[in-house]
């Protein structure tokens, strides 16, 4: 279920600057304060030559089987191996085995290609695991060259490496806005324009200091005016923030 409500953390200093400008600051990876965050190799974890007959028996099996694979439209290699599926009955398996020895280095090829691909814009719920992603398995990698999976056009390997952190964060459970790559003015962030109305309140946090308090609850006007305002007090009996409306 998509949350009806985000929220998003700020020092008292970055959220005066989103409220004097109504822009919403948005941080490169590069300064999260966990370095594993967005920490991924676009190297596959299995070595291509060590998988390579495996690959190839599953490949002669797929050429001599009887009934028509289901082959995924748009997979790069899918024409190929039609093509290759017609004359496998005249080639017989040792020499087709041949023709698969003398193509693997292209696929390799087009593998590692397809690796430099970007996806677009979009809000998405954080995956908790014990291991850094990936880019692709040995079995995504052999389904993908024989063209049972869409390896090349799948949003879901993308999203999957970039919305995975490690699972001692999983407490939080974090959405996460992945956008293209723009110029950051060397700074590690980039400010981008929302709508007032998408702020519906506002916490301050237990530590605030007076003076950027009422910073704050002065740029909560104009367009702002909608907005509720918490104030965030330590418990005095239990471990936990008790929130008071002061607005």
């Amino acid at each position: 279920m998509h949350p009806t409500h985000f929220f998003k953390y700020y020092t008292a200093s970055v959220a005066k600057i989103v409220l004097a400008t109504g822009r919403v600051r948005w941080s490169s990876p590069l300064l999260f304060n966990d370095p594993f965050d967005c920490y991924f190799s676009l190297e596959p974890k299995f070595d291509f030559s060590a998988c390579k007959e495996k690959h190839c028996e599953r490949f002669l099996d797929l050429m001599f089987q009887v009934r028509e694979p289901a082959f995924v439209p748009g997979n790069r290699f899918v024409p190929q191996l039609k093509a290759f599926r017609g004359i496998a009955h005249s080639k017989g398996r040792a020499e087709m085995g041949s023709i698969f020895q003398d193509t693997y280095p292209e696929m390799v090829r087009g593998m590692e290609a397809i690796s430099q691909f970007v996806r677009t814009s979009v809000a998405k719920p954080v995956r908790y695991a014990d291991e850094a992603p990936g880019f692709v398995n040995e079995e995504e990698w052999i389904q993908g060259g024989l063209g049972l999976r869409a390896i090349d056009q799948d949003n879901d390997v993308w999203m999957r490496l970039v919305t995975t952190k490690a699972r001692v964060w999983e407490h939080e459970k974090e959405w996460r806005v992945i956008s293209k790559r723009r110029p950051y003015e060397n700074q590690g962030y980039e400010d981008c324009t929302f709508v007032p109305r998408e702020i519906s309140k506002v916490f301050l946090g237990c530590r605030i200091c007076q003076d950027d308090k009422e910073d704050i609850l002065r740029l909560i006007t104009g367009p702002f005016a909608h907005v509720e305002v918490y104030q965030a007090k330590q418990n005095p009996k239990m471990f936990r923030l008790d929130f008071e409306r002061i607005r």
